[in-house]
């Protein structure tokens, strides 16, 4: 999956679409967190994909801003 995703964007998760349909053709344009983020899990357990891990994380953290606390509340990333 991850090197399809890789890629399908160039290596360059600021280009990881919205979805995409079985055929891998962009379903939906933009981009969400919420389908950068899966992405890093397969790099996150090997060493030989840090610097995509590291591009997963960047972009998804410029997507996000600072993560919630249960009541909503902003708190800064540690």
């Amino acid at each position: 999956m991850n090197s399809w995703i890789k890629q399908t964007t160039g290596g360059d998760p600021d280009r990881i679409a919205s979805g995409y349909k079985p055929t891998g053709s962009v379903a939906e344009s933009g981009s969400s967190v919420a389908f950068i983020a899966p992405f890093a899990v397969a790099p996150a357990t090997d060493t030989a994909g840090q610097a995509w891990l590291d591009g997963l994380d960047h972009c998804s953290r410029s997507r996000s801003g600072p993560p919630r606390s249960a009541r909503g509340k902003r708190r800064p990333y540690p």
